[in-house]
């Protein structure tokens, strides 16, 4: 889930304040934590603090508890004279009334148009598990869909598929953190725990494919015999 605050003047919408969930599994803290996009007063300028809340903020302002020292510190003196606070946050934004002269001007209090605020971030992080994910399903559908028996007895039958999948693999890997590379794909770099959660949705696909088709598939072809037996039947007894 994610929110950005924006401010509105002649159809040209800005970003003041962002904040979206994250799942983390580290070493010091597993659970949710919220980031936060915020202009910063003292800086002058837009900044993402990951992780500057523990657990789901839905509602959070500038009160809210155990936020981050750096983001208290930094709104600690309140917003300046020529911008406004947010009633409702308390962080700051453009003043009313602000006025552009053209779609690529950034008004005081607000994030430049091509700012990388947390939504984008998220999105980008979904879209790379589920690029990962594709990857995968499409390498273990080569070992489930080439027959109709189960997996396991015929995953030895062609070394060469091992390798072709090894190497679609690390290639996919490494188009996710190869600098570059990522920026043509689209894709970021993941904490491990994403990585491990895209792969195994791949692996839930291979055993939907093993437990869904394949026993609907041999169920068909029972059915079938039995009823070729009893057309014979007739035939043989007359």
């Amino acid at each position: 889930m994610r929110r950005c605050a924006i401010f509105l003047q002649k159809d040209i919408d800005y970003r003041y304040f962002c904040r979206s969930f994250e799942y983390r599994v580290t070493q010091d803290y597993t659970g949710w934590v919220t980031h936060i996009d915020f202009w910063n007063p003292k800086t002058g300028k837009m900044e993402q603090v990951l992780g500057a809340l523990a657990g789901k903020h839905p509602n959070v302002t500038v009160q809210t508890p155990g936020l981050a020292k750096y983001i208290v510190e930094a709104m600690s003196g309140g917003c300046p004279e020529d911008v406004d606070t947010d009633s409702e946050t308390g962080f700051c934004m453009p003043k009313a009334g602000t006025k552009v002269s053209s779609a690529t001007d950034t008004p005081k209090g607000s994030a430049p148009k091509d700012y990388f605020d947390v939504s984008a971030r998220g999105a980008k992080m979904g879209r790379t598990c589920s690029f990962i994910t594709a990857v995968w399903c499409e390498m273990l559908r080569a070992y489930t869909v080439r027959t109709w028996q189960w997996f396991f007895l015929v995953f030895n039958r062609n070394p060469w598929m091992h390798l072709a999948c090894s190497i679609s693999a690390t290639l996919t890997s490494l188009l996710t953190i190869v600098p570059g590379i990522q920026s043509a794909f689209s894709t970021c770099a993941l904490p491990w725990y994403l990585y491990l959660f895209a792969i195994g949705c791949g692996f839930v696909n291979l055993i939907l494919d093993e437990l869904i088709p394949k026993p609907l598939y041999r169920l068909k072809k029972a059915r079938e015999a039995r009823a070729a037996l009893t057309s014979k039947a007739p035939a043989i007894m007359a």
